[in-house]
């Protein structure tokens, strides 16, 4: 299947990998079925390359590995992460991308105390990669022949760059939809907390499932919050806001927009607490 894709991405050996990766020495993180780690090819290009594990005793594995490869194989986008090639010998099976070097969304939003000089992203920052993200993402939907579902949008699986451009990334869950229907058949899958309640139910996502989990990652970029946070509940006894978006919802309707913000973003200006206002109703229509 993957030698028939046309304009497939190159296929390396598990020797040149090894090289590069330094014999997987430098891990820059770990996802479900395997770890990323760090890469340099002899031209000096970064690369990120997963290592997927366990995957030829796993069809959901071996699944995901396919799809990544052939949705990413035939599009390219600003704001979707580039998959430059794979490896698919014996039993290893390995997919490398560009290197992003700001690492995912969710470690500038949910990390405290990070080591990163100014660790905190600003207003501006904030709303650009939520516009970069719906870039990624209608893209996915509207302008591809058939449109691709991603089903699996969170903060984990958007990648900042040196520049904070988002590039949306993990397209293992992603699905295909026929030009004659408007939903695609998935099981149950995805990450509770952003995943459309149509997913959970009767198993049919639609480009609106991926806009469900878009509305729910906005929450999280104006708050700086994670949409469930269960500890709140457990250790604090909070039972109010450990589901983020309903006290979110509840503040706004009483006007308090300032609850929801995010107390690292400081004083905005007027025109940014209108921004901010409308990208938090924009959240809510989505969610809605």
């Amino acid at each position: 299947l993957l030698a028939s894709l046309p304009g497939q991405p190159r296929r390396f050996s598990f020797k040149e990998l090894q090289a590069a990766t330094w014999e997987f020495s430098q891990k820059l993180g770990v996802g479900g079925f395997g770890s990323v780690y760090r890469g340099i090819f002899p031209d000096g290009s970064s690369v990120a390359v997963k290592q997927l594990e366990n995957i030829t005793t796993s069809s959901q594995g071996l699944k995901e590995f396919r799809n990544e490869v052939i949705t990413l194989s035939n599009i390219n986008h600003q704001n979707l992460v580039h998959l430059r090639g794979f490896c698919a010998e014996g039993a290893h099976r390995l997919l490398v991308y560009e290197f992003v070097s700001n690492g995912s969304l969710d470690t500038w939003l949910f990390q405290k105390g990070s080591s990163r000089p100014g660790s905190h992203l600003d207003w501006k920052t904030r709303l650009s990669i939520a516009a970069h993200t719906a870039r990624g993402l209608y893209f996915l939907h509207e302008q591809c022949r058939n449109s691709i579902i991603h089903l699996d949008i969170k903060p984990q699986n958007i990648l900042l760059d040196e520049n904070f451009v988002a590039k949306i990334a993990d397209f293992g869950l992603s699905r295909l939809v026929n030009e004659d229907h408007n939903t695609a058949f998935t099981r149950m899958r995805g990450t509770p907390g952003y995943m459309a309640p149509e997913c959970l139910i009767i198993t049919n996502a639609s480009e609106k499932s991926d806009v469900y989990s878009f509305g729910m990652v906005l929450l999280e970029i104006v708050s700086g919050r994670k949409n469930v946070d269960v500890s709140r509940l457990v250790l604090h006894g909070d039972d109010e806001s450990w589901y983020f978006p309903a006290f979110a919802s509840q503040k706004f309707k009483e006007g308090q927009v300032d609850e929801i913000l995010d107390m690292n973003l400081g004083s905005l200006s007027e025109i940014e607490l209108a921004e901010a206002t409308r990208v938090i109703q924009i959240a809510f229509w989505c969610i809605q």
